[in-house]
């Protein structure tokens, strides 16, 4: 069950990281448009 528990997390936060990048390079692709 830890160790369940402990998979979802980094999983979840590597999850977060990713979509935390794309906004990023979203923000970012649209103000170099500009």
């Amino acid at each position: 069950m830890g160790f369940l528990m402990f998979d979802l997390y980094v999983i979840l936060s590597k999850t977060e990281i990713l979509h935390l990048f794309e906004l990023v390079s979203f923000t970012f692709g649209a103000t170099t448009q500009l």
